[in-house]
Parts: C-alpha cells; sequence; structure tokens
C-alpha cells in the first residue's frame, strides 16, 4: 500500500513580516489571490503581510486572514501540480483553511468567513493562554484545578505529548504558569494572544459564529478533514458547520489527529504555510513520521519532486 500524504495547515502565531513574498512574486496565480484577497478584506493584506509591523500582523483581525491567505496560496501550487492529499487537518485557525483546501467552500467565500471569525475573536473579552512545556496532561490537569480558584480555565489544546496550552481568565493562567514550574515544567510562557480562545470564555462568540456558519455556502468535500474537535474525519458540510463553531469552546486534539492519521497509513505530513511549527509537534507525537514543509517556490518545489517521485 502507498503511503498517504496528509496537507497540515497551522493556526494562529505561525505568522511572520514577510511570509508570502516569495510566493507572490514567483506564481502569478498566488498574486491573483493576493488581488482578491485585498479587495475582499477592503484593505491591503499583502502589505500587511509583507512589510506590516509584527505587532500589526499579530493583531487576530490581520494575523488570521494572512495566514488564511499564503496557506491557501501554498496549496493552490501544489493542487495545480497534481499534487492532492488524502487527508487534511489544520490546528485552530487552520482547520479553516484545511476546509476550504478540502473543498467544503472556495477560497472567496473561506476568507469572508474568516474574516468575521476574526472581527469577533478580536472583539473577545479578556483572556489569555499560556503553553506548558514538559509536563504530564495529569499535571497539567491538577494544575488547572488549582489554578481554577483564580477564575476560568481549562486545558485548550492538545500540541503533543510534552506541549499542552491552557485557557481562560487571565488571573487563572497567570497562577497556572507559576503553578507549573513548581510540577516541573521546563517552561511555561504566556501566549500573545488577545482572548482565552478554545475555552468557555468564547461561548458568546461561538453563538455568533454559529449564525454566520449557518447561511455560509458550502458543500460536501471529497478530501476528508480531521476535525480538532472529534479527532476524526468529516466529509459532510453540515457535520462541519456544526463543528467550526464548536471548536472556539472546544479542546485542539491536535496528538489525536495526528495519531488518527498515522494509525490509518499517513506517513508524509506536509505543512502547508508558514514556518515550522506543526511540523515539530507531529515529531514531537511520531520521530518516525516524514514531515515536509512547503512555504515558498524551493519548499513547494521539493514536495512536487518527492511525492510525485513517490507516486510514479
Amino acid at each position: 500500500m502507498d503511503a498517504k500524504v496528509a496537507f497540515i495547515f497551522p493556526g494562529q502565531g505561525s505568522q511572520y513580516v514577510g511570509m508570502g513574498k516569495a510566493l507572490y512574486e514567483a506564481f502569478s496565480g498566488v498574486r491573483e489571490l493576493f488581488a482578491i484577497a485585498d479587495e475582499l478584506a477592503g484593505r491591503k493584506l499583502s502589505q500587511i503581510c509583507f512589510e506590516g509591523t509584527m505587532d500589526e500582523l499579530t493583531l487576530t483581525i490581520n494575523a488570521q486572514p494572512c495566514i488564511y491567505l499564503v496557506s491557501y496560496a501554498v496549496c493552490k501550487m501544489l493542487f495545480d501540480a497534481g499534487i492532492r492529499p488524502d487527508y487534511v487537518a489544520g490546528h485552530s485557525l487552520g482547520e479553516w483553511t484545511a476546509a476550504g483546501c478540502a473543498g467544503f467552500y472556495n477560497f472567496e467565500s473561506g476568507l469572508k468567513l474568516i474574516l468575521k471569525r476574526a472581527e469577533l475573536m478580536q472583539s473577545a473579552k479578556k483572556g489569555a493562554m499560556a503553553a506548558i512545556i514538559g509536563c504530564s496532561y495529569e499535571q497539567v490537569e491538577r494544575i488547572c484545578e488549582r489554578a481554577s480558584e483564580k477564575g476560568v480555565i481549562v486545558i485548550a489544546n492538545y500540541n503533543s505529548p510534552s506541549q499542552v496550552v491552557v485557557s481562560g481568565d487571565v488571573s487563572a493562567v497567570e497562577e497556572a504558569v507559576k503553578l507549573a514550574t513548581e510540577f516541573g515544567a521546563q517552561r511555561a510562557v504566556m501566549l500573545k494572544v488577545s482572548g482565552g480562545f478554545h475555552s468557555p470564555l468564547m461561548q458568546p462568540i461561538a453563538t455568533q459564529l454559529e449564525e454566520v456558519l449557518k447561511n455560509a455556502e458550502m458543500k460536501d468535500a471529497e478530501i476528508p478533514l480531521i476535525a480538532n474537535v472529534t479527532a476524526r474525519p468529516v466529509t459532510q458540510a453540515s457535520q462541519l458547520r456544526q463543528l467550526l463553531a464548536l471548536q472556539l469552546t472546544s479542546q485542539v486534539r491536535w496528538v489525536e489527529s495526528v495519531l488518527w492519521l498515522w494509525e490509518n497509513g499517513v506517513r508524509v505530513f506536509v505543512e502547508v504555510g508558514p514556518r515550522r511549527v506543526l511540523s515539530q509537534l507531529v515529531l514531537q507525537t511520531i520521530p518516525k513520521a516524514s514531515v515536509m514543509q512547503a512555504e515558498d517556490p524551493q519548499g513547494i518545489e521539493k514536495v512536487i519532486n518527492t511525492l510525485h517521485s513517490k507516486r510514479t
């Protein structure tokens, strides 16, 4: 049996100034996408990607559409070269990009949804998130239990066997960071985000997003998407609508998603978009997995050549 391929799409936090510029300069198809995005957004997302300040690019309202735009552009180049994955998955925001590339909606529809999601999340009530590295899941559960005296706090992301993200009220998350060192964490750091994403604090936003998704143009997809909420494949649009709304208040079950893909024959994980965050998480979960990065023209060419030779 041929080794299967999964495209994985990064989430918020993977942005950096200059991302997508080499792609834009190399491919006319990418320039078209950027032009459409600038017009739809009513502002120069291209300029924010290429030469904005890091502070500007880190704002949720900019980071989300910019990451979607760059990741989708990479995916389009791979598709145009005849490279198609057996599965797709994305981390938080990345799941929305994955859904577009799976065929649930087209580029424009996806961008409109993400612009709305980013706007809603930017307006979220104050909250915080922190990464805890080097503690077991059980230890992080105990940390959350103790920190909950200061407010709402939950595990938001299971990123790898050694990296967990917690989310909730600022005071509770700050307390968790202090407690993590007592529990022997290698590191515990506050994340640069504008809210307590993937926690109960997001319920008002999730309710609004659910209404947006009800009216969104969507169709069933040919490529199965491994959902953050269930860590299982979905191809039905009706199911995806519910999962994308639930995603904001639910845990990102990334480790389970990666393990499911491995158990179902995926041996090559191609990170489609900026940086190498997910590639590292995959290798922390499955050290013998083959990971590739497609972000710039050289990376795209390498993926195309490698996967064409594997499949011919």
